[in-house]
């Protein structure tokens, strides 16, 4: 049998490929759509924190941030991730690791 988690390496190199194409890399996002509609909702306060989980490019984030939240970002690979974004605040892993038992 194999687990998600044996392929981690294949999705890190099929994410990486795909972020590199530049239409892909630009185009919006459902997470960037919907910032003032969660921000409406949600009605976070300045300076709660936001994890921002398979960020892609990390312009949610940056949306998020701009609304004064401290945010996190988390995906499988920063190939696409935003030069703005500090590095200390992104974590490059496969989320599934995180939240499923080996077996």
């Amino acid at each position: 049998m194999i687990h998600v988690a044996d392929g981690a390496a294949q999705e890190r190199a099929k994410y990486s490929e795909i972020w590199s194409i530049e239409e892909y890399r630009t185009a919006s996002s459902p997470g960037e759509q919907n910032v003032d509609r969660f921000m409406t909702v949600m009605e976070p306060k300045p300076g709660e924190t936001l994890i921002d989980i398979g960020c892609g490019a990390g312009r949610a984030g940056l949306a998020f941030a701009g609304h004064g939240l401290d945010v996190w970002w988390a995906d499988l690979t920063g190939a696409a991730l935003d030069p703005r974004i500090d590095k200390f605040r992104f974590l490059e892993q496969p989320m599934w690791n995180r939240f499923v038992k080996p077996k």
